[in-house]
């Protein structure tokens, strides 16, 4: 999404809004190589449910297999919150914690399944257990300090499965976090392979953002091990259901610019295996085959957002879409002059440091319309007088003071665009890498 713009920049997508760019304002990570696995790697494979490994890496959990490489797949979920799938499957209504946590047993199994037809030991298959389909509640609402999330369809509060990664694990987004950062440092993984920050299901989006978090407490400033984000739930993508296997699998167009896309070409016995494994995830396969069948193709694909080093303007100096100016962090986005009075906006704006625990950072939510804006730190509103939004022609400008944010040093800035931008609802995160920060608000780790 590429043009010319009238300061000389250019348009691209930053969090799923064409913002406008100084050309020295931003600047890009280095590229981090290829996803295909090679001697000395150690390969990790994060999915929010089960399906997602097969869907997104099935190649890939073979080649590492065939190279006799470490290897270790982590579900976030059980996937036990799919009701439509379960009726499906089971011909019948599942309801009742018992009955959830019986049809979350069965994707296990299907998992374990698919995992041995891709070459996988059971040992090489990890559980986390939190709640499918409340990943983006615990992410926005539920840290240190407040009450546990609830599961959409069990109601548990804590990791109901015995033989999960920690069993009682409170629905909290420091224990995931915690579950991830352990994980990280026992496995020493060199490829990290998970869930896209513009996936469309807002679980795979926050396994992303989980994910960042647990690499900056492992790694902090170093370089940690490159990540390879795949795609599953993208509007109108793949371009074509139903199995197509000697086909090429492509970028969503939405998602062409802005985005490095790395592709990984399987050989026809991959491919077959792959499908085989995928059919394993019986539940699933059988409610959605057009869709699930349209991964199955000549190679996988990967690819991420660059992060965004932003620098700090001199006053006056407003052209960039994130910048700092002097104790204040500004955001524009463009906004068609149609729709300058009519669009509804939400941000997502975390502040990270790595000398203060992530839990007790603040975790903005801004919500604004033509009319009125509300600020939401975890779940409680507070006073928004601190938040300037303002409208500047097709612009629409947010300022906030960095110390409501704990004056960080990166930023997880996560965005809605509105309904006059396509796809409708596209939501997606971008990391923000700012100037040297302050003191933080608290004590370091």
């Amino acid at each position: 999404m590429r043009r010319r713009g009238a300061k000389g920049g250019a348009f691209f997508l930053l969090a799923g809004l064409p913002l406008l760019v100084a050309a020295a304002g931003l600047a890009a990570q280095a590229d981090p190589g290829g996803p295909g696995p090679v001697p000395g790697d150690r390969v990790l494979v994060l999915a929010p449910h089960p399906d997602d490994e097969t869907l997104g890496c099935g190649g890939i959990i073979q080649k590492a297999v065939a190279l006799n490489l470490p290897v270790r797949v982590v579900f976030l979920t059980y996937g036990d919150d799919n009701e439509w799938s379960f009726l499906i499957y089971r011909k019948f209504f599942v309801y009742g914690s018992h009955a959830v946590e019986k049809m979350g047993l069965v994707r296990d199994g299907e998992a374990r399944q698919a995992a041995a037809k891709l070459g996988l030991r059971a040992d090489e298959v990890t559980f986390l257990g939190y709640p499918d389909h409340a990943l983006q509640s615990i992410w926005y609402d539920h840290w240190s300090g407040q009450p546990p999330a609830v599961g959409p369809l069990s109601r548990a509060r804590e990791v109901p499965y015995p033989d999960a990664y920690r069993p009682g694990a409170p629905y909290r987004g420091d224990d995931i976090v915690r579950d991830l950062r352990t994980i990280l440092q026992d496995f020493k993984p060199t490829k990290v392979f998970l869930s896209h920050p513009a996936d469309n299901h807002p679980d795979h989006r926050s396994l992303y953002v989980f994910t960042r978090v647990a690499l900056w407490d492992v790694y902090g400033d170093a370089q940690g091990p490159p990540l390879f984000p795949y795609l599953v739930h993208f509007s109108g993508w793949p371009e074509h259901s139903g199995l197509h296997e000697s086909w090429k699998l492509n970028p969503a167009p939405a998602l062409r610019d802005g985005i490095r896309w790395v592709s990984e070409a399987l050989d026809e016995r991959e491919v077959k295996t792959k499908l085989e494994a995928l059919r394993q995830h019986k539940s699933q396969h059988e409610a959605g085959a057009p869709f699930l069948d349209a991964f199955v193709r000549e190679n996988e694909l990967f690819g991420d957002f660059p992060d965004l080093t932003v620098g700090r303007e001199s006053a006056g100096s407003e052209a960039a879409p994130v910048q700092v100016q002097g104790d204040r962090l500004l955001i524009a986005v463009e906004v068609p002059p149609s729709d300058v009075e009519k669009a509804h906006f939400s941000f997502g704006i975390f502040g990270y440091r790595c000398d203060v625990p992530f839990a007790q950072m603040p975790k903005l939510r801004i919500r604004f319309s033509a009319r009125d804006h509300m600020v939401l730190d975890k779940g409680r509103e507070l006073d928004n007088a601190t938040i300037e939004v303002r409208k500047e022609n097709a612009r629409l400008v947010v300022a906030l003071p960095l110390e409501a944010l704990g004056h960080p040093q990166k930023i997880l800035l996560g965005t809605r665009a509105p309904l006059s931008v396509r796809p409708v609802g596209y939501f997606s995160w971008r990391i923000i890498v700012l100037p040297q920060a302050g003191p933080g608000p608290g004590q370091g780790r």
